[in-house]
């Protein structure tokens, strides 16, 4: 994944709509904003709003209180959330930071099945992978 396609607004549109493990979110509202500090003034907040069986991205304060601020560069998200990388790495990397009750915090992430594309070879890699030497 490269840089230009690390677009926020494009990977929380994704979450919500495409990814949302809705079986697994709680029974109460959630409100998750999310800080992308070294993006544009207009891409540098965004608010999750989940609320069971439906989440929504909004780009002002959606009027609830916020349960918990993740702080993220948006190419580590991207990478989570299309398969690149696990959320414990990007954790521990210091890429992506979350802030509120532990407990919520750890159900965040199992909240997305990721991306349709998560797990699956790029044909780059896959080329990479089939020139590489064999092991007797």
């Amino acid at each position: 994944i490269q840089p230009s396609h690390a677009n926020p607004d494009v990977v929380l549109w994704s979450w919500t709509t495409n990814s949302l493990a809705t079986d697994r979110l709680p029974d109460h509202r959630v409100v998750v904003k999310f800080v992308f500090d070294d993006q544009p003034v207009r891409r540098r907040r965004y608010w999750l709003l989940f609320e069971r069986p439906d989440a929504e991205v909004c780009l002002k304060p959606p009027g609830h209180q916020e349960d918990l601020v993740v702080e993220a560069d948006p190419l580590s998200l991207a990478r989570w959330h299309a398969g690149a990388i696990e959320w414990d790495q990007a954790i521990r990397s210091g890429h992506i930071t979350v802030h509120g009750p532990t407990d919520l915090a750890r159900q965040l992430p199992t909240w997305n099945h990721r991306s349709s594309f998560a797990g699956h070879t790029t044909p780059a890699a896959a080329r990479k992978a089939s020139n590489s030497p064999k092991a007797p």
